[in-house]
């Protein structure tokens, strides 16, 4: 696949999730969402599992919705080989413990190909860390030692 229609093609995988999740994406610019293509997956695990529980809490009896602030996504990124998932609102236990158990699937997930095995690290690609497979760092190795 060719770099520009696979830049397309996340522009539109991104839109539909700002569709689907339109709640948590508010007033959030396209440029401060930047998930590895391996993590796609995960992330809109993560998302589901976000609008689930605010459903749930829209249904509780016993704490009035006025209590909750609803999640609204500030930026996610992968930063030093981690998934960095920033919001604001989510006051909620159960939001902070979805939010951390994707950074940890992260963590154990190649960001390029999205395998999760025990060969699965952070890696250095050129001063570049990055959580990887042994197999899709030695093609970025090899990419970038070939420039």
């Amino acid at each position: 696949m060719d770099g520009l229609k696979m830049i397309e093609e996340r522009e539109l995988w991104l839109i539909n999730l700002q569709q689907r999740y339109f709640s948590l994406f508010e007033k959030i610019p396209s440029y401060n969402i930047s998930v590895p293509i391996g993590w796609s997956k995960l992330f809109e695990d993560l998302l589901e599992n976000i609008r689930r529980r605010e459903v749930y809490l829209d249904y509780q009896t016993d704490k009035p919705l006025e209590e909750y602030i609803p999640v609204r996504i500030v930026q996610v990124k992968q930063k030093f080989g981690d998934l960095r998932f920033y919001y604001d609102g989510g006051n909620d236990n159960i939001i902070l413990s979805i939010v951390v158990e994707a950074e940890n699937i992260a963590s154990k997930t190649c960001e390029f190909c999205g395998i999760m095995n025990e060969d699965v690290a952070k890696k250095s690609i050129f001063r570049w860390v990055n959580t990887t497979c042994n197999e899709c760092f030695l093609e970025r190795y090899k990419e970038n030692d070939s420039r």
